[in-house]
């Protein structure tokens, strides 16, 4: 996963760390996901989430990249 501007906190449905706690941060490659469908959502203060429906194939590399919009002032 990757997003601009970097350094986002990453959630993907279906997921735990094989360490608990362990927080993700764009980028980041994250390997053992269930095939199959999986929601991504990626998260920086000051700037609106991203959330995308990724499908997931066995043997496959599947690119994720979110473009965080910076929040209007008002709503930060």
């Amino acid at each position: 996963c990757t997003s601009s501007p970097m350094v986002a906190s990453v959630t993907i449905s279906g997921y735990e760390p094989i360490e608990k706690g362990i927080e993700l941060f764009t980028p980041v490659t994250v390997t053992g996901l269930i095939p199959g469908s999986h929601r991504v959502t990626m998260k920086l203060d000051g700037y609106s989430d991203c959330s995308l429906n990724v499908e997931v194939v066995e043997g496959k590399i599947t690119p994720v990249n979110c473009y965080l919009r910076a929040k209007p002032y008002r709503e930060q």
